[in-house]
């Protein structure tokens, strides 16, 4: 990943979780890793647990959110088992969900969050 769109990416994911907090959710954690991978972010509300991919995207016309696809989500959900036994959260509801962000031409982020996005594969 070029040094650019590392940046956009980190830019990305600080907006998602400024979004999610309006939105009442709590952060329990970002860039959780793990020998299986990486989480964006783990987030609650309501008694549900909530496994985030942040994809953005600038400029363009393509849906951020399409590029979670099944090997994506197979590799999320083995992160997600992983970070549920490590922390002992057997007992919470959990789901995972897609925010896209996409930046127009002047910068402004457009969010879309689409929560329950997948089913456990």
């Amino acid at each position: 990943m070029t040094c650019e769109r590392r940046t956009l990416a980190r830019r990305g994911e600080r907006d998602a979780v400024r979004f999610l907090k309006k939105s009442g959710y709590r952060i329990l954690a970002k860039n959780y890793t793990c020998p299986m991978g990486e989480l964006d972010i783990v987030a609650s509300r309501d008694k549900v647990l909530s496994f985030v991919e942040v994809k953005t995207k600038s400029g363009t016309s393509q849906h951020p959110e399409e590029a979670v696809g099944p090997s994506k989500q197979r590799k999320l959900a083995s992160v997600a088992d992983f970070f549920i036994h490590t922390m002992r959260l057997d007992h919470l509801c959990c789901q995972f969900d897609v925010v896209a962000v996409n930046y127009d031409d002047r910068g402004r982020a457009h969010i879309n969050h689409f929560p329950d996005a997948f089913e456990h594969p």
